[in-house]
């Protein structure tokens, strides 16, 4: 199966902060797809059979 013809994709996003004002960004690096070296909130791609326990875990390391 191809994502984006046999499925839509489906991503995950996160948005951390302290209840501050404080918040968690992360800064692209040079090997993902675009935006080389912005800042931006977390987040990627949820595979078949994945639960958001261990997407959590992945994505906010």
């Amino acid at each position: 199966m191809q994502k984006g013809f046999d499925y839509t994709g489906v991503t995950v996003v996160y948005f951390c902060h302290d209840g501050k004002g404080n918040v968690v960004f992360s800064k692209r690096n040079e090997n993902c797809r675009d935006e080389h070296g912005a800042w931006d909130i977390g987040g990627g791609g949820v595979e078949f059979g994945d639960s958001k326990d261990k997407l959590s875990k992945f994505y906010v390391k």
